[in-house]
């Protein structure tokens, strides 16, 4: 039978908690560009999931900021993204 698993939402910064009644370890998630802890939490509850394994798992929500590469639209981001260019620019 799946153990039931906790979950969490943190009202002031979105972020999302989940985890077996008695943890041993814990992970810090961060999504990608425009997506949120939302879009992790069927992964982090499914059967296969860490969580279902002994982590606590912490599933973060970046800020909305204006991005460059999105033409400067308002997007979840932990930083803006200039180019995808893998040359620098001086």
């Amino acid at each position: 039978m799946k153990q039931q698993l906790n979950v969490e939402k943190n009202q002031q910064d979105k972020s999302i908690i989940v985890s077996s009644d008695n943890p041993s370890y814990s992970i810090i998630w961060l999504h990608g560009l425009g997506d949120s802890s939302q879009g992790f939490l069927p992964f982090f509850n499914a059967p296969q999931s860490p969580a279902h394994q002994g982590a606590r798992v912490k599933l973060l929500n970046a800020p909305y900021r204006k991005v460059t590469i999105n033409g400067g639209s308002l997007s979840t981001s932990w930083y803006d993204i200039l180019s995808l260019s893998v040359q620098a620019k001086n």
